[in-house]
């Protein structure tokens, strides 16, 4: 019975080192997975909040690329940055939300494009109020006024995990939440130093430290 027992406990500690293994294997899989997806993002915004371009209701059909390059030609008017139509390489409004408002998504043929489009929507709407920030008068579009959103494209795990680290950042007064090619940043306070969120564990690390 002794010799049994022996037996047993090495084939649990065996069971255990390979689920040990197994688990390290799934998370370098993930890993690798979500950097390749986070790269094939690398030159993509969302546009939000733009409403449905047809005018006539009654004859339902999508929306042309011709048609939502258009937006994008207001928005480098209105951002005063150049974008020519050769900038873009896709254009077309994902599958996400209801049918009118779901976001726009623009494949730049540049990550630099990307960044200079960001950087520009971030001088435009710097120390302007609410009302004056990019809105869907300054896009041309008709109907009334809606405040237009715009920023880079996230997987669906960072996603999940900016929207973590936003509410966390409102409930410890941290001034500073924002992403950057596809990763996550916390600051605090304008001259303090920036913390990078790689996981919700960070979250609670930082929670701990309260």
């Amino acid at each position: 019975m002794s010799n049994q027992h022996d037996e047993l406990l090495k084939r649990i500690e065996a069971l255990e080192l390979e689920k040990r293994e197994d688990k390290k294997a799934l998370q370098l899989l993930e890993d690798k997975l979500e950097f390749y997806e986070r790269k094939s993002r690398s030159t993509c915004i969302e546009i939000r909040n733009i409403p449905d371009l047809q005018v006539d209701k009654a004859y339902k059909r999508n929306e042309s690329k011709n048609e939502l390059c258009e937006v994008v030609k207001s928005l480098s008017s209105s951002l005063n940055i150049k974008i020519e139509k050769s900038d873009v390489n896709d254009i077309y409004r994902t599958s996400a939300k209801k049918d009118s408002m779901r976001p726009i998504v623009v494949h730049f043929g540049s990550a630099i494009k990307k960044e200079d489009v960001i950087k520009a929507v971030k001088d435009f709407n710097k120390n302007k109020s609410n009302s004056d920030k990019l809105n869907t008068l300054h896009l041309n579009l008709k109907g009334p006024k809606k405040s237009v959103f715009i920023s880079e494209t996230l997987t669906a795990k960072t996603k999940r995990l900016f929207y973590v680290t936003r509410e966390f950042a409102k409930e410890y007064s941290y001034n500073y939440c924002w992403t950057s090619n596809g990763l996550i940043y916390l600051r605090k306070a304008e001259n303090m130093p920036y913390i990078r969120v790689m996981s919700e564990s960070d979250i609670e690390k930082l929670k701990k430290c309260k």
